[in-house]
């Protein structure tokens, strides 16, 4: 129970206590209420009273006559919503009208620290200050509500309500809405009224407002050509930005959502969501919690599409576009499907599709798969390259360990530095080596390849000159070059085939006192020639 300070009237309440309401609600005492650190409900009587929240999100119900509502600490609201008739409430009147002894007058209320305010269910008019941001819900009643100079959140409630969001970045909400809406807000300038018909909405007068949230239901928001954010709330919804730097989010439910002109950002949250865009008309930014099909659901051009941190292994699907796709933390799968994307995965253990040779994948972290039925460059991927399809492609390694696999055609496989394993598949296929290698020792570190399914007279290995200096002109490689043992026994030895250890070595003195490097392991031993090999 509330400690009762009968010198100045005043009711302090204890620790843990929450909720207090003046003893004699009829009484026209003046009567002072003290709150705690906790989140308050402080009621007053039907005479002037002070209110003060003290720390803490309060709520303060002054009831009848001229009261001094102080918030204090936290975010604090005032309710008038058991009033029996309209009211006019200005937060910029911080001082009682009639002086510290609240001799009845004017029944006007003062305010310190308020940041909220909830109407009555009659005809209100509602002034927000100049000095904070604030909640000003006018509640049921055709309401007048103008916002201060803070970014301030205004619901007008039930009634054919004149809603101003002043200066600041302001925000309009039918979040509390029986039913859905359809709004549009004022013109970017101003000079154009916004309006709204449906439920809550019906014959609502917007200006002032900048960003704009919906319902609980199926609503239709249509913002301007400036800068909006726009949240559907929950149900189906159409959202449509309408130029400007738009950020459009859903919410739950399946969305249509449209950003127009300039750069755009979505949320996605449901696999049904829908995000329309244009060619050339910004850089547009789709962020999903969920697994999305931009081609499936969505038309126009989507320069970035990412996956939410947090948001688990979910897939992420583009369009006939160029995306830039990036995972998250989790195991993703990324498609870029027609376009030249570039593929990001981020964290986890993710699968790529290439189906563009201009795709690029970007990823050094986990144990990753591309899938590529194109010519694919994966200088900067660090994982496994499937070749799809019959038809033979191009597959490039990067500096790491790379496992390349090339499927039924005649392929072109480069590992690039690193120790890589290299499967040529069942077509005529050539290995590439174009990699700087080390000396005797350090070589088997970083650069020794190893070719599991190599066929003589049918593949090819190609040394690139540049690397492999001694073998000088481009072509067959000379047979004289090529030596069949376990090392040079002549000065042109450059080639050293051990078949017994199914090495492959470059030595670039032949039979001098430099010790060849081995390039290549097979895991067969074959009958391999110098007409297996080209110089390129």
């Amino acid at each position: 129970m509330a400690t009762y300070k009968d010198a100045t009237n005043t009711f302090v309440l204890e620790a843990g206590e929450v909720n207090f309401e003046i003893p004699g609600g009829a009484s026209t005492l003046h009567s002072n209420v003290q709150g705690n650190a906790l989140n308050n409900v402080l009621t007053g009587s039907d005479g002037s009273n002070e209110l003060s929240g003290g720390d803490g999100n309060d709520t303060l119900i002054g009831g009848l006559g001229e009261d001094h509502l102080i918030g204090g600490a936290g975010f604090d609201i005032v309710s008038y919503e058991y009033s029996t008739s309209g009211l006019r409430i200005d937060l910029n009147v911080n001082t009682p009208s009639t002086g510290p002894a609240f001799a009845a007058g004017t029944d006007s209320d003062s305010y310190v620290s308020i940041e909220g305010v909830i109407g009555s269910n009659h005809n209100d008019t509602i002034v927000g200050s100049n000095a904070v941001s604030e909640w000003l819900n006018g509640g049921a009643g055709i309401d007048d509500i103008q916002g201060g100079d803070g970014n301030d959140t205004i619901i007008g409630g039930v009634g054919a309500d004149i809603l101003r969001g002043g200066a600041g970045i302001d925000t309009l909400s039918y979040a509390t809405a029986g039913s859905g809406v359809n709004v549009t807000l004022n013109s970017a300038d101003g000079a154009v009224n916004g309006f709204g018909s449906l439920g809550d909405a019906n014959g609502d007068n917007i200006n002032g407002f900048e960003n704009l949230t919906g319902s609980n239901y199926a609503d239709t928001l249509n913002g301007n050509t400036g800068a909006n954010y726009i949240d559907g709330g929950i149900g189906d919804d159409i959202l449509v930005g309408k130029g400007g730097n738009d950020t459009l989010y859903g919410g739950l439910g399946a969305d249509d959502m449209q950003g127009l002109a300039d750069n755009d950002l979505y949320y996605v949250d449901n696999a049904l969501d829908y995000v329309r865009e244009r060619g050339g008309e910004g850089y547009d930014h789709v962020i999903t919690t969920v697994t999305f099909d931009l081609a499936a659901r969505g038309d126009g051009e989507i320069e970035l599409f990412q996956a939410a941190a947090g948001a688990g292994a979910i897939n992420l699907y583009g369009n006939y576009h160029t995306n830039h796709i990036i995972g998250n933390e989790a195991n993703n799968i990324i498609d870029g499907r027609r376009g030249a994307d570039t593929m990001e995965g981020g964290g986890g253990d993710d699968t790529y599709y290439v189906d563009n040779a201009g795709d690029v994948v970007i990823d050094s972290q986990g144990n990753n798969i591309v899938y590529t039925s194109a010519n694919f460059n994966g200088s900067q991927f660090s994982g496994k390259v499937i070749a799809t399809g019959s038809v033979g492609i191009s597959l490039t390694g990067d500096a790491s360990a790379n496992t390349i696999l090339g499927n039924s055609g005649a392929n072109r496989i480069n590992g690039g530095i690193g120790n890589d394993v290299l499967t040529g598949g069942s077509g005529r296929d050539s290995f590439v080596f174009d990699s700087k290698i080390g000396d005797h020792r350090t070589n088997k570190t970083f650069n020794l390849d190893r070719i599991t399914d190599f066929k003589v007279k049918q593949d090819k290995i190609l040394l690139d000159n540049a690397i492999f200096k001694k073998l000088k002109k481009t072509g067959k490689l000379k047979d004289d070059f090529f030596k069949l043992g376990s090392k040079a026994t002549d000065k042109n030895d450059y080639i050293i085939y051990n078949k017994s250890k199914k090495t492959l070595s470059y030595d670039v003195d032949g039979s001098g006192s430099k010790k060849a490097v081995e390039i290549i392991k097979f895991d067969k031993k074959i009958n391999l020639t110098a007409a297996d090999i080209l110089v390129i």
